[in-house]
């Protein structure tokens, strides 16, 4: 399979790269076209959050062209596979730190978190093994208009946003607890030049795997990177029923991914039940009396 070709756009400020690529795709811009900022004033990440972009991030939205449009469920599996290809992207610059990824769409760092200190609301989730994980990289993937001549509704958006080089403190004080970025992690400057030329090189391979065999071809490599895996954690936001707007929280065991990157829950009782959609989190067991 031809790999991508890119063509780059790159620009100081903007609101949001993805809205950008998306009037461009509307347009018929090729597969490959990538818009690059250097700041967002509008970056958004997954269920509508502010993504925030400031300079010395690497902000970034690529336009890719799927042979056929794609069922939710298929689409659904492209952001956990496109998170293997940001972890090796950003790996020279992790400090030797453990990366990991967490179920959909995000990139953590395993950060050490002060000695003794209690998780406050908003602060990294420590598993069983005291591993604290901060938010590094993120992916938000969307079935977008195709504009091309029998490509209507073919075309997607993978928007990605890395905390790159700059301070953790240049981050909104409310995400300090729960992100950090690659200069921290690495301790010096982050050439964000070179971390582009890598990230779209590996995304280039995995994108072409995903399209031949699917995410079936990644999942063994997803499950070795994968955060919380046979820890108690809590599922929001999961529809009620299938294509429901009604909405529920679930508790269970994390099992891992089935083929289609779904989530496996082992529900209270032993059952197992399957998610395409919503935001993960450890839970924390009350101490008994």
């Amino acid at each position: 399979m031809e790999g991508l070709r890119f063509r780059l756009f790159e620009l100081e400020r903007v609101g949001s790269t993805s809205d950008l690529l998306r009037a461009m795709a509307a347009r018929g811009a090729p597969e490959g076209t990538v818009v690059v900022a250097a700041e967002q004033d509008e970056g958004r990440g997954r269920l509508g959050r502010r993504w925030s972009s400031p300079r010395g991030g690497l902000w970034l939205s690529l336009l890719l062209r799927p042979a056929a449009a794609l069922a939710p469920e298929r689409l659904s599996s492209l952001a956990p596979a496109l998170g293997l290809a940001v972890v090796e992207a950003v790996e020279p610059w992790s400090g030797g730190r453990p990366l990991g990824l967490k179920w959909p769409n995000d990139v953590v760092a395993g950060e050490p978190a002060p000695g003794g200190e209690g998780e406050a609301d908003g602060a990294p989730r420590r598993s069983r093994d005291g591993s604290a994980w901060k938010k590094v990289a993120g992916l938000l993937c969307e079935a977008v208009p195709g504009g091309e001549a029998g490509r209507a509704g073919a075309a997607v958006i993978a928007g990605i946003g890395v905390n790159a080089d700059l301070e953790p403190e240049a981050l909104p004080a409310e995400l300090r607890g729960q992100a950090t970025t690659l200069r921290r992690l690495s301790g010096g400057p982050v050439p964000l030049a070179e971390l582009r030329r890598r990230l779209l090189e590996a995304v280039d391979r995995t994108w072409s795997l995903w399209q031949a065999s699917g995410f079936a071809a990644l999942r063994q490599e997803w499950l070795a990177r994968a955060i919380w895996l046979g820890e108690r954690v809590q599922l929001q936001g999961a529809p009620l029923r299938p294509g429901d707007a009604e909405q529920r929280v679930v508790s269970g065991t994390f099992l891992g991914v089935d083929e289609e990157a779904a989530l496996l829950l082992q529900l209270p009782g032993g059952r197992v039940e399957r998610f395409l959609a919503g935001e993960l989190s450890l839970r924390r067991e009350r101490a008994q009396a």
